[in-house]
């Protein structure tokens, strides 16, 4: 027998949560090249067990962009660490893979024009993530922001494609 699957995901359709679930681990975060989204590489031994693994990679040296679910819309919080293990409301994670003070200025930026209004809690969009082009594709925003992770409730709740 095959001694490990491979597989490549879409993380803004929330592909990877669900390998996660039975028992993929991701491997490597990297930009398609042929579309601007972000995959990941993951991987799976099918003599061992089937038991969930993480939900998504440490980020290591980076920038992260948090999403999450609230009344009335979705907040984006930026600069935070990744948090440990997906939270309830936490809709989706960006990263950006040794960010310099540059290029988080500029997402900051693009992310601020867009938002609704700035609070203490971060920036507020009055819509649902999903109509929110910078949670959707974050590398039209910069083409080093990588979809880090998305949770089944944002896969739910995306917009069809046409």
């Amino acid at each position: 027998g095959a001694r490990q699957v491979v597989l490549d995901a879409v993380v803004e359709r929330g592909n990877p949560a669900f390998y996660a679930r039975v028992g993929f681990r991701t491997v490597r975060h990297f930009g398609a090249a042929d579309k601007p989204l972000s995959e990941v590489h993951m991987v799976r031994d099918p003599r061992a067990p089937q038991e969930p693994g993480p939900a998504y990679a440490p980020g290591g040296d980076g920038w992260a962009v948090s999403w999450w679910s609230g009344p009335c819309g979705t907040r984006c919080r930026t600069g935070e660490p990744l948090p440990a293990a997906p939270e309830e409301a936490l809709l989706g994670i960006d990263f950006l893979p040794g960010a310099t003070a540059s290029q988080r200025d500029a997402v900051e930026g693009v992310l601020a024009s867009a938002a609704d209004r700035r609070t203490a809690d971060g920036l507020f969009f009055a819509r649902p993530a999903a109509q929110i082009a910078a949670f959707a594709q974050p590398r039209l925003i910069h083409t080093s922001l990588l979809a880090w992770w998305r949770s089944p409730a944002a896969r739910a709740a995306r917009t069809p494609r046409p």
